[in-house]
């Protein structure tokens, strides 16, 4: 193996041309060294030296095992050591060794080193001998270092950010005017001009990377102190002293990095420990017949390979934005130019912090927005106004690893997830089963995505979908003169000029590329599904054969649209399974062509064949029992990780490792709950039977709740033999049966709050009887959606609208003032406004009266301060005081609106205000509308856009008062969350009922400053204590701990059962030893009176906080001092 020292300004690579592994070359700032080891007695290692023709500044040595007088005066010529040294002497190799100086245990020199590298030499050193039968060897060559091929990332740290806004500020001073811009030539230039501006702005304030040897995070004074006895000294004790103060050193390092993991992303960061990977180079790069092994070379090659494996060629010949060739209708929405509001939502709001090529990030802008938003805005709308994208922002990174659109096709798509396409082909599934049909699907994937988009037969598509003409001229322009580079182990390629794709990383990306495959999905949108570049076909009938026939024609179409519209497909990547519920092994393969069949997927003996679709492995019968197996090793892995960082006074704090299981295991456990767990029960599939029978599921919930088990245990230092259920209840963490019943909630609550064209709405509800014996029914539930959409009330659906931004809508409503100084502000603002405007004054309560909750709304429309109208209402008691507010607001500034032509007799145009008290309601109006009482919100925005509306916040109801009767029954989103929250509680309390139970009296009857037991899915206050306190506390709790009964139960012969008083440890013995109450007295929250029993020690320690536990700890240091392990 080669070690190359971290920031030694070194470019090391290593070649593998030689298929030996006693033999590596490695190139280091120009110089080929090969290290050698020749095995005793073997001769292919020496055929290999003595045939090498060394290349120039090259460095041969190792471990040869061969001997000459040459290098050591006297030896005998033996294993053909003369060979050696004609062959040094005719190649130029000089021996640069010590002649003579032994280099094994034996005293031989068969350690040898031979360079025709000026002013090499190697030397013998005795001080760093490693204990092995070799002496170590330094070989020194002169060389000078190379610079890296690799970008500088900017880096710039928080007290760096002023600064850098100060710099930005001063060099927008000067900055040209977009809107005087003319051509798109003056906009490449001014966007250069800006870019450039922001790029000298960040090198100018932040720190060079540090690029020499820094000192390692866990080096010490100790080690600094033991290393210099060491290197002064040179004795075993010595070398002893130094090993033991580097792994001191290293454990109290990584136990303090552990230990102090509070916050979110030190917390992620060493849960991802069990993710970690050694560091090493890629392996050589294979193409065709030939092998790559420098970086750089190897991202040329990678560049060639994937970014340029597509071109041109098979584009259009002509335009279709030209005035011969335009065909489209241009009848979409479509506005040139973008608001502030809108602006500063899309470029500082995102959630990506990913910076481009220039190193600019979101968190850079952020802090210089204030001197930049306005420039900004400009700019972009002279890019809307020129139908043009700047030629300076056309330059993309592509990093290597080693590694109008259809409703059922998903990805970049707002409200639209994988799993929404994994539970919809589910229920077709289902659907198909009770029709005792079989299923077969086939999976594809299209080649190159992305790489392979043809520019001109997008805009071709675009248009024919109604794309206006200015925004396909602004994506050609987005799409023309790209620009590309490879990035692979820090190493970057020269820009190259691409021919066609989009650009990886782009937003844009995702969404011109479901444009570009929308006609494929639409051809065939019940029996397609597709997310991204993932499509998915199936057919259900009654045969496999008949399946395979159909597939084989419906690959055989999309193949020739592919070839038509010359979209490749990759013919690897072609995966199917049959599902059936039928007992038979037929499996019939489709044979496309003489040259393509998709056969079924297999598995090793001993395992169940599954096919993986976004996620999610489908099997034959359709038991999930693959899926939930792969979910369980996924989490496990984490699990196990977490459990490795809690010990019993060391790791990190055990709300911070709940916080890491919540996060970290259960999503990832419960990943495609979806489409597998619908209840434990579900009606009888024939119709002779009814009620509920058995889902069969027990081994699922059985294997998550293991997973869970460890991730719980994970998060306490509690003893191995603590009861399951207290785990949960202490850590308030779910239980298996628990997190799937709120993950089927959660799933049922989607059902009623996606819009009407979400593809999961149109399966809700059963087909229709259409004869015989109850026609004009709906047929019973025979799919998880279909029994899952029952659950709750049916809603007003929300409408899917394009995001809504107005004046303000990204400030704050109360603008950092309270609301009693905003409330004398408003009265104060009231009286100076024109008494010729309309003043909207709306409220809503919500109350419970007599065992029954009341909603309603009320407002009250004034012009001046004559009062014009007035009016109240109730709402369904299944929404909220949001819903209440919303409509209120809603219906107040219709009747306004209303009320317009009547008060425009002495006022030509006057506006109306709408006062709210409620801050969220305000910000749903000025922004994008929420989901509960989506239509007040979209009727608001409509009227904001067609009059003129100010909003302002008024602290306080104005008198206004709801009524105790019903107008609008309908439920609300908010309503329905309420009872999904209610039957998760119900699970919980069932699930807890159950288990309590089986717990002992002593656990049941602790209380712990609680009124009683009771298990909430939440962080305890407890889990802030220390883990050495936590433990204590959670002993006393389950009394499974270091107590004498405890001991005798499990028959710990050498554990001490009793206290240095002498009496038996156990629970409450913190509090009646002698000793311990001996330091009552310098405790100010010592009990009034002492405690003499067992019942009083019980009820004055549940009578304690976790801080009154943590001091009386501290107090009297009972654990410490007197009742030791």
């Amino acid at each position: 193996m080669t070690y190359v020292r971290k920031g030694s300004k070194t470019r090391a690579q290593q070649h593998r041309s030689v298929q030996s592994r006693d033999l590596l070359w490695v190139s280091v700032n120009g110089c080929h060294i090969l290290n050698v080891y020749r095995q005793p007695g073997t001769d292919a290692v020496m055929d290999y030296l003595t045939n090498l023709s060394p290349p120039a500044r090259c460095l041969i040595g190792g471990d040869i095992n061969v001997r000459h007088d040459g290098f050591e005066p006297g030896a005998v010529n033996l294993h053909r050591g003369g060979e050696l040294v004609q062959w040094a002497s005719e190649h130029g190799m000089d021996f640069v060794g010590e002649i003579g100086v032994p280099t094994h245990a034996a005293g031989h020199v068969i350690d040898l080193t031979f360079s025709n590298v000026a002013f090499a030499s190697t030397t013998v050193r005795q001080d760093l001998h490693c204990g092995s039968d070799h002496q170590s060897m330094i070989t020194m060559l002169p060389t000078t270092p190379q610079t890296q091929l690799s970008d500088a990332r900017i880096k710039i740290t928080d007290s760096q950010l002023e600064p850098f806004a100060d710099l930005v500020r001063g060099l927008m001073v000067d900055m040209p005017c977009p809107e005087g811009v003319g051509n798109v030539a003056q906009l490449d230039d001014l966007a250069q001009h800006f870019t450039q501006s922001l790029l000298a702005a960040a090198q100018a304030v932040s720190k060079p990377a540090q690029q020499g040897r820094t000192t390692a995070p866990w080096w010490t004074a100790d080690c600094r102190r033991a290393h210099r006895e060491l290197t002064t000294h040179q004795t075993e004790a010595a070398k002893h002293q130094f090993k033991d103060a580097v792994r001191k050193a290293k454990r109290a390092y990584w136990r303090q990095v552990i230990n102090e993991a509070r916050d979110g992303r030190d917390l992620y960061r060493v849960v991802a420990w069990h993710k970690l990977e050694p560091n090493l180079r890629a392996p050589p790069l294979v193409i065709g017949d030939q092998i790559i092994e420098e970086t750089a070379a190897k991202a040329e090659a990678l560049q060639q390979a994937i970014l340029k494996r597509y071109n041109s060629a098979d584009d259009l010949e002509y335009d279709p934005l030209d005035d011969e060739h335009w065909s489209g209708m241009g009848n979409l929405p479509w506005n040139p130019r973008i608001g502030m509001e809108e602006m500063e939502r899309n470029t500082i709001g995102v959630q990506s912090t990913s910076p481009g090529t220039d190193g600019i990030t979101v968190r850079m802008l952020k802090a210089c927005w204030q001197h930049v938003s306005l420039f900004i805005q400009q700019l972009y709308n002279c890019c809307l106004r020129l139908c043009h994208f700047p030629r300076a922002w056309k330059l993309a990174e592509v990093a290597m690893i080693p590694k109008v659109v259809s409703p059922q096709h998903g990805g970049a798509l707002p409200r639209r997830s994988a799993m929404d396409l994994v539970a919809a082909f589910t229920h077709e599934v289902e659907a198909a089963f009770a029709q005792n049909k079989e299923v077969s699907m086939v999976t594809m994937d299209v080649q190159g995505a992305f790489d392979a988009v043809l520019r001109r037969r997008l805009l071709q598509r675009m248009a024919q979908q109604g794309w206006p003409r200015e925004l396909l001229q602004l994506i050609d322009s987005f799409l023309t003169e790209r620009r590309a580079q490879v990035r692979l182990e820090g190493t970057t390629t020269a820009a190259h000029q691409m021919q066609c794709g989009t650009p990886q990383g782009s937003p844009l990306s995702p969404i011109l590329f479901l444009l570009y495959l929308a006609e494929l999905l639409w051809q065939n949108s019940e029996l397609r599904f597709g997310y991204a570049d993932d499509l998915n076909i199936w057919r259900a009938t009654h045969s496999l054969d008949n399946n395979a026939t159909l597939l084989r024609q419906d690959i055989q179409s999309i193949l020739r649209w592919g070839e038509t519209n010359k979209v490749a497909f990759a013919p690897e990547k072609l995966e199917m399974i049959h599902l059936t519920r039928k007992r038979h092994n037929e499996a019939p393969a489709v044979v496309v062509s003489e040259d393509l069949t998709v056969h079924p997927v297999t598995a090793p003996a001993g395992q169940e064949p599954a096919l993986r679709w976004l996620g999610v492995h489908f099997d034959r019968r359709l038991t999930w029992r693959p899926h939930v197996s792969t979910r369980a090793k996924k989490a496990r892995a984490v699990a196990q990780h977490i459990r490795s960082l809690g010990k019993t006074r060391d790791g990190p704090p055990a709300d911070a490792l709940r916080k890491a299981v919540t996060t970290c295991v259960v999503p990832s456990l419960l990943y495609g709950t979806e489409a597998w767990y619908g209840g434990r029960t579900q009606p009888a599939r024939h119709t002779g039977r009814s009620g509920e029978v058995s889902s069969r599921l027990g081994w699922h919930v059985g294997t998550v709740e293991k997973v869970l088990t460890m991730a719980a245990r994970g998060v306490f230092p509690v003893f191995r033999t603590t009861p399951i259920a207290t785990l949960y209840r202490d850590a308030g963490l779910p239980s298996a049966m628990v997190a799937l019943e709120e993950a089927k909630m959660r799933f049922a609550t989607r059902l009623q709050v996606v819009d009407e064209k979400h593809p999961l709405a149109s399966r809700i509800a059963p087909p229709m009887i259409t004869r015989g014996r109850g026609a004009g029914t709906r047929q019973r539930s025979k799919t998880k959606i279909q029994r899952l959409g029952a659950l709750l009330p049916a809603v007003n659906r929300p409408t899917l609208a394009i995001p809504h931004y107005s004046e303000g809508c990204g400030t704050d409503p109360t603008e950092g003032v309270d609301k009693k100084s905003a409330a004398q502000a408003f009265k104060e603002w009231w009286r100076s406004q024109p008494s010729t405007d309309l003043y909207v004054f709306s409220d809503g309560s919500e109350r419970s009266l007599d065992n029954s909750r009341q909603v309603g709304y009320g407002f009250i429309v004034y012009q001046g301060n004559k009062q014009l109208a007035s009016f109240s209402a109730a709402l369904s008691p299944m929404s909220h005081v949001f819903d209440s507010e919303a409509v209120g607001a809603c219906r107040a500034l219709e009747c306004a609106v209303k009320l317009l032509p009547c008060v425009t007799e002495d006022s030509s145009n006057p506006q109306i205000w709408l006062c709210l008290d409620n801050t969220s309601v305000i910000w749903g109006i000025r922004g994008s509308a929420a989901a509960s009482s989506n239509w007040a919100y979209n009727r608001c925005h409509e009227l904001l856009r067609q009059h003129n509306v100010g909003l302002k916040w008024a602290p306080g109801h104005m008198g206004i008062e709801a009524p105790a009767y019903g107008l609008e029954a309908t439920p609300t989103v908010s309503g329905v969350r309420t009872v999904a929250k209610q039957l998760s509680q119900e699970a919980r309390r069932k699930w807890w009922s159950g288990a309590c139970g089986k717990l002992s009296d002593w656990y049941r009857g602790w209380s712990f400053s609680r009124p009683t037991v009771e298990y909430q899915v939440k962080a305890p206050p407890e889990l802030t204590m220390p883990r050495h306190a936590l433990h204590r506390w959670l002993a006393l709790r389950s009394s499974h701990g270091d107590f004498s009964w405890y001991h005798r139960r499990f028959q710990h012969a050498d554990a001490r059962l009793t206290c240095v008083c002498g009496h038996n440890k156990s629970p409450e013995h913190l509090v009646l030893c002698r000793h311990s109450q001996r330091h009552f007295l310098h405790w100010p929250k010592r009990p009034a009176a002492r405690p003499h029993n067992r019942a009083t020690a019980v009820a004055y320690l549940g009578s304690l906080t976790p801080t009154d536990f943590v001091e009386l700890l501290d107090c009297t240091q009972f654990y410490t001092r007197y009742c030791t392990r």
